[in-house]
């Protein structure tokens, strides 16, 4: 006699638990990746009516983002502190998110210099569109602008809101994944990407080591405000110069000490990030989902459009 199917006397109720929680999952990945295209649709907006005017554009922007994010996370009944995870760090943990910041700089600069040293042999290398400032007031106001503001606005969008949904649905090491790949592709900028992408990674793996945005926030000021800082000082910083082989091999020490150092760190500290059991969670179909293929398709015709100026 052949075994008996036990769905032959209809649905297993553990079977219909899983669907309905893979469901409720997949209706989560849209709302997150659909809120996020609003946000994108926002940004695109800001970038073509302050064109010229890029650090009114900015504030008003990343003003924009915080509030409808804030807004959006109290109108999905989310609490606030689970969110956010405003908890204030100590002196250690500081010291830590500083080093590692600081030496995820240096190893995405790098993955920057040669993406760009890879891109101008098929057309010319656009400089990062930093503001020029003139008296402290303006000074003020641009750092408020590139650096402050979107590291408090952008935190809350990816540290806060998706990261912490995500960690949800697929756990921390792919939360971190999915919420830094969308991080970098919400710059829209094929030469951005890298620098981004990293930082995000760097990021979303502090708020789940030290539970505290707070420690993203300060990465992710120190990372706008250092290429700030650095424009202001050297005049001549992003111009349009073609990247040679000497200006890779120089740069090397400086990013593989940066590397090892970035390396030993997240290695010993890894394993302290507190786990949480997560069921169905794949990322693979949230790669495969529609809401995160309109976005892919978003990054990719602004992608497309940039190779097709790299010729003009």
């Amino acid at each position: 006699m052949s075994a008996m199917n036990p769905e032959a006397f209809g649905p297993v109720p553990g079977n219909q638990v899983e669907n309905k929680k893979a469901h409720e999952q997949l209706l989560q990945v849209g709302k997150i990746n659909l809120f996020l295209f609003f946000i994108l649709l926002l940004v695109i907006t800001c970038s073509l009516i302050f064109e010229e005017q890029m650090v009114l554009g900015s504030i008003i922007l990343e003003t924009a983002i915080l509030v409808i994010t804030l807004g959006w996370i109290g109108l999905q009944g989310m609490d606030y502190r689970e969110i956010l995870k405003p908890k204030l760090p100590g002196l250690k943990k500081t010291g830590v998110t500083l080093i590692i910041v600081t030496c995820g700089i240096y190893v995405a600069s790098y993955i920057d210099l040669l993406f760009r040293y890879i891109l101008q042999n098929w057309g010319k290398v656009v400089p990062p569109n930093l503001p020029k400032t003139q008296g402290l007031s303006e000074l003020l106001l641009s750092l408020v602008a590139i650096a402050i503001l979107p590291a408090l606005a952008e935190e809350i969008l990816f540290r806060g809101f998706i990261l912490q949904n995500y960690r949800k649905i697929l756990g921390n090491g792919k939360a971190i994944f999915i919420s830094a790949l969308l991080f970098g592709m919400a710059h829209l900028n094929i030469q951005n990407f890298w620098g981004p992408f990293i930082l995000g990674l760097l990021c979303g793996w502090l708020v789940c080591l030290y539970d505290s945005i707070i420690l993203a926030c300060l990465g992710h000021l120190l990372n706008n405000g250092l290429i700030f800082t650095v424009s202001y000082l050297i005049p001549d910083f992003g111009s349009v110069r073609p990247i040679t082989g000497s200006d890779l091999v120089i740069q090397i020490p400086a990013f593989v000490i940066s590397g090892i150092i970035l390396f030993i760190l997240l290695l010993r500290y890894n394993a302290k990030i507190p786990q949480k059991p997560v069921k169905s969670g794949k990322l693979l179909t949230v790669l495969c989902h529609w809401s995160t293929w309109l976005l892919l398709m978003t990054f990719s015709i602004f992608a497309a459009l940039q190779f097709l100026m790299m010729k003009l």
